[in-house]
């Protein structure tokens, strides 16, 4: 179900195994189960797919995405804002519960309406910082009197 001509070496990700495209894991996410039962959302979603990279107006979305009749003002009425933030949500959801191991996720960053493929912090690339014990605090507190009088003392 691509739905947008894409150059597959120009949109190829490595380290899943075979080369997987973005059209791909585009299509594994306008397919499943939470997108299908979100209609508005699913059509907003694949708008913003097909208009990839180009500049398009908030006017633009409400009208050929969301249904809004022609005199629509974006100024007077927040259903792209809203209806963008209810996409932001249906992808988290997504992403949590369809594709917990996904290499990238889809995101559109807040204050606008482009989509980005962003790579995704794995748990396991952490660094892990312990909180450090008022212990160790004492003892090096202690350790550097100690230096500190042998040296006056010697």
């Amino acid at each position: 179900m691509a739905l947008a001509p894409a150059d597959s070496s120009e949109h190829t990700i490595d380290g899943l195994g075979p080369p997987t495209s973005f059209d791909q894991l585009f299509d594994q996410i306008i397919c499943s189960e939470t997108f299908v039962g979100a209609p508005v959302t699913r059509k907003l979603l694949l708008h913003l797919w097909q208009h990839r990279g180009d500049s398009i107006s908030e006017y633009a979305i409400a009208v050929d995405a969301l249904g809004r009749p022609p005199e629509f003002n974006p100024k007077e009425d927040a259903t792209v804002r809203v209806a963008i933030a209810r996409l932001r949500a249906k992808l988290k959801e997504f992403y949590e519960r369809d594709a917990q191991s996904s290499s990238f996720h889809l995101t559109i960053p807040l204050g606008g309406h482009e989509i980005k493929w962003v790579p995704r912090f794995r748990e396991s690339s952490r660094v892990s910082i312990l909180p450090v014990s008022p212990l160790i605090y004492r003892n090096l507190l202690l350790g550097s009197i100690a230096v500190v009088a042998v040296l006056l003392f010697f």
